[in-house]
């Protein structure tokens, strides 16, 4: 009896073919840097958009630059052989935008988010309810409305919408709106104040906006000096720098718009994908950094001190 020809391998997005077949390091950093710009850039400012349109600027800069890191690291797992191909690149975009939007949300806004878990279990569960997917977006309401399309709301609901009461407040909602809902609507229709941070956050919030620019003032006058030093001081210097809890400090480089990753990339005379390859990583110790450079420890010591000791000059003039 003749074997079976087993089902043939779902095919990837068309758009990721070029990629996967770059013939060396420099055109696959062009083709990523044109999937990020012609395809991803206005999927992610779009979707954030959406999901943030009371949020700072600041904020969804901080999140693009996260998403853009996410999607590096995706794109260098596929070329390894290491993840399944993307059916559609575009369909991937919005979805880890969403996913990074709602980790957001959670941190900024914990009861919200808290609200929101129990209201989704809510609508899950009790039967006269329902919850679905349609167009990448959550929509709710009567179990009889499953599948249909989502009602905008022109004006708050007379409905009385007790949060303590959740069940009967839907059943009263529902019936005065007469269609089906979007959950991040319904969930701001209850009185769950946004505006003020829990206290967690309110303790970690840290320096005022203007120590912060002043910060930002700093980090691009440092930036400008760290590009001017020879190449090994550079990187001795970058892959070890830390903030005053020990993580990286080049994250907040990136977030604050001091230095791009592909500056960040270029600087470390590394490729976009190989940095974002090892983001998580990092800070390096200085044997790691000895590895990369062929130096000894003592000498990766050396080199970093020469660095901070001339940025120190330079910096206090």
């Amino acid at each position: 009896m003749a074997k079976l020809a087993p089902p043939p391998a779902a095919p990837g997005d068309p758009l990721l073919g070029p990629l996967l077949g770059a013939p060396d390091a420099e055109s696959r950093d062009m083709l990523v840097a044109a999937l990020l710009q012609d395809h991803a850039e206005t999927v992610i400012r779009k979707n954030l958009r959406f999901r943030l349109s009371s949020s700072s600027a600041e904020d969804l800069e901080d999140l693009h630059g996260t998403i853009v890191v996410r999607l590096l690291r995706k794109l260098e797992e596929i070329e390894r052989g290491e993840a399944e191909p993307i059916a559609s690149f575009a369909d991937y975009v919005a979805i880890i935008t969403h996913h990074a939007a709602d980790d957001f949300l959670r941190r900024k806004f914990p009861e919200r988010a808290l609200f929101k878990n129990r209201l989704r279990y809510l609508l899950a569960h009790d039967t006269r309810f329902a919850v679905w997917h349609k167009r990448r977006r959550l929509f709710c309401g009567l179990a009889a409305w499953a599948g249909a399309d989502a009602t905008p709301l022109h004006h708050p609901p007379a409905a009385l919408l007790d949060p303590k009461r959740l069940a009967d407040s839907l059943l009263r909602l529902f019936a005065e709106v007469g269609a089906p809902l979007e959950v991040d609507a319904l969930v701001s229709l209850f009185a769950i104040d946004e505006s003020r941070p829990s206290t967690v956050e309110a303790r970690e919030m840290g320096p005022s906006i203007l120590e912060r620019l002043s910060t930002r003032e700093s980090l691009t006058t440092l930036w400008s000096e760290i590009e001017l030093l020879p190449p090994r001081q550079r990187t001795a210097l970058l892959l070890h720098f830390r903030d005053e809890q020990g993580q990286s400090a080049l994250p907040l480089l990136v977030l604050t718009g001091t230095a791009t990753m592909a500056h960040l990339a270029e600087m470390l005379s590394m490729t976009t994908m190989a940095l974002a390859a090892v983001w998580s990583e990092l800070p390096f110790d200085d044997n790691r950094i000895a590895g990369l450079l062929e130096a000894t420890r003592q000498q990766i010591i050396n080199l970093r001190k020469c660095a901070r000791e001339r940025l120190a000059r330079r910096t206090r003039r």
